[in-house]
């Protein structure tokens, strides 16, 4: 009987202390931007937009090029989800990492900390509509400290685009 009430009092803590943990604010905060262009961008133009993480002290961000390990930490993956006007042109830039061994997972990995600027490169797809368009961008990572790792988490951002028409040729001159 007291075996079987300290296992209900154990299992309760531990689900508090899980359920706290899972409820925590992650400490990493996501914001998109992009610098204006020179010129209105037109269906089939590239441009760049940046993904930045602003890391809380003591914590640390997976790189994008980490290796998902059984049981280790997961990668960050961003993606543009379909749906949208814009797409991704190329491979995403972002700083080298850093490389340690984290007594969390037991393991070495890249991560970053403090600040870390993800550059996407962006083309808006030929059959965009003029006007202002939704750019959405999805980040799913895992964060952890030196103790304590987080469960994976998404964020998506999102900033507006404006879009102009395409330009019209004329069939004849091609002008």
């Amino acid at each position: 009987m007291i075996r079987s009430r300290a296992m209900i009092m154990l299992i309760a803590i531990s689900m508090l202390w899980i359920n706290g943990v899972a409820a925590q604010e992650s400490p990493i905060t996501w914001s998109l931007k992009t610098d204006p262009p020179a010129r209105p961008l037109r269906p089939g133009d590239t441009f760049t937009v940046k993904l930045i993480a602003q890391i809380e002290d003591g914590w640390h961000l997976f790189s994008t090029e980490l290796r998902a390990e059984a049981g280790g930490p997961k990668p960050t993956r961003i993606t543009l989800p379909g749906g949208q006007p814009f797409e991704l042109a190329g491979k995403i830039e972002s700083p080298a990492p850093k490389i340690d061994f984290n007594q969390a997972v037991g393991m070495e990995v890249e991560f970053f900390e403090g600040t870390v600027t993800f550059k996407l490169p962006v083309k808006v797809s030929p059959d965009a509509a003029p006007g202002r368009q939704k750019l959405r961008a999805q980040v799913k990572f895992q964060t952890c400290s030196d103790s304590l790792c987080m469960p994976v988490s998404t964020a998506v951002r999102e900033i507006l685009i404006d879009v102009e028409a395409k330009s019209v040729t004329d069939k004849k001159t091609g002008e």
